[in-house]
């Protein structure tokens, strides 16, 4: 599974992570999290809809780049986008996956 957050450093992360799923004949869980607990702090007269799709906007970019680096290196890569609390959710989602 690779967290990203669409990062310069996230990218750096994810080359040497493709690499091992490459060399291990493994496929790639990319997983962004929109983190919710931005709405909460957002004053009331805020556009939080175009704001929510802002953000889900930025995860799929992040999964793209993620998903491209899988296929230069013919790694199979699955794209999932969740929202929550980051660390709850990919915890919570590494263990439904096993």
């Amino acid at each position: 599974m690779i967290a990203t957050d669409g990062s310069v450093c996230s990218r750096v992360a994810t080359n040497k992570k493709i690499e091992l799923a490459r060399l291990s004949g493994g496929t790639v869980y990319s997983v962004y999290v929109i983190f919710t607990e931005y709405f909460s702090s957002i004053a009331v007269d805020f556009n939080r809809e175009r704001m929510h799709e802002t953000l889900r906007k930025d995860g799929y970019k992040a999964l793209k780049i993620v998903k491209g680096i899988g296929e230069l290196e013919n790694v199979k890569v699955k794209s999932i986008l969740l929202e929550g609390q980051p660390v709850a959710e990919l915890i919570r989602y590494a263990e439904e996956e096993k």
